[in-house]
């Protein structure tokens, strides 16, 4: 889990999808239980960067987008 944490920023969704592989092989008592379970999460003290809000057109553009739009529903 650790290594997971420091390679990837999405390590929850990672170890959520590998704890359902796990599951599904305890539901096929293939396993008897989910390891995953037990597994206490790193917490990243410091905000990654893609989780910023990112615009991607000014205020402008924007009102220039809506406008053409409304423009285009008048034909």
């Amino acid at each position: 889990m650790n290594e997971w944490f420091e390679k990837l920023q999405k390590y929850r969704i990672v170890k959520s999808y590998a704890s359902k592989v796990f599951d599904y092989a305890v539901t096929l008592e293939i396993i008897s239980d989910n390891c995953l379970k037990r597994v206490t999460m790193p917490k990243n003290l410091e905000q990654p960067i893609d989780d910023e809000k990112i615009n991607y057109y000014t205020k402008e553009q924007l009102i220039h987008f809506l406008k053409c739009l409304e423009n285009e529903k008048k034909l």
